[in-house]
């Protein structure tokens, strides 16, 4: 975790998309949400986090040392587009 980050930051609430924020595919406006994390012992919303994909031995991703960031998603109330940006 990067040391500016508290833990646990992906349960801070993201700000709501500004007005003039519009849909990069079809320029319609967008709406907040976010993505469910529910895997087992998962914090319950979903992390990016910088460089390629490793496992460890037992096949396990490695985290361990690894910034994390919290990830926000904004839905195109027009076309559905999906957009993430990393927070």
């Amino acid at each position: 975790m990067s040391s500016s980050e508290p833990p646990f930051a992906a349960q801070r609430f993201p700000d709501p998309p500004s007005p003039e924020e519009r849909c990069v595919h079809c320029e319609g406006s967008l709406s907040p949400g976010f993505l469910e994390d529910s895997g087992q012992s998962a914090p319950g919303s979903v992390r990016w986090i910088p460089g390629p994909l490793e496992r460890g031995l037992l096949g396990g991703v490695k985290r361990f040392g690894k910034d994390r960031y919290d990830v926000d998603a904004l839905r195109c109330d027009t076309c559905g587009r999906l957009e993430l940006r990393v927070r």
